[in-house]
């Protein structure tokens, strides 16, 4: 009984560190959100999402984005506005590029990876986001 307490103890600290982690890196980090004013740049555009919640926890179903032309190069666990094969506008985290050069998006909520896409249907990066209330 008592090693069978130790192992649970050691996986309740283990989830417990690595939800601190998802916290940091996914909702906080301070390289990837910029804080929101109103004072935009003119390569910065703002668009409210009316989404689905695949990517909560990190931006909501009705949140205001701002967004960054895409310049072409693609930053490994930054999030992208893109349109899909089916010409919907998808806002998903950047995963992976294949040998290919098929690019592979997933939501943070989703449990399977987007269809794949190609550079040219990436349209900007996601570089601060806001609660609408």
């Amino acid at each position: 009984m008592g090693s069978e307490r130790a192992i649970s103890f050691t996986l309740s600290i283990i989830v417990g560190i690595l939800a601190i982690l998802i916290l940091f890196f996914v909702i906080l980090n301070p390289d990837r959100v910029n804080y929101i004013n109103d004072n935009l740049t003119e390569d910065l555009h703002r668009t409210a999402v009316r989404g689905s919640g695949s990517m909560l926890p990190a931006i909501t179903p009705d949140t205001e984005l701002i967004l960054r032309d895409f310049e072409g190069q693609l930053k490994c666990g930054h999030v992208y506005y893109y349109k899909n094969n089916e010409n919907k506008s998808i806002v998903h985290r950047f995963v992976y590029e294949a040998a290919n050069e098929s690019i592979y998006f997933k939501g943070d909520n989703n449990n399977v990876y987007d269809d794949p896409v190609q550079i040219e249907q990436v349209k900007y990066e996601v570089v601060g986001y806001q609660w609408l209330e």
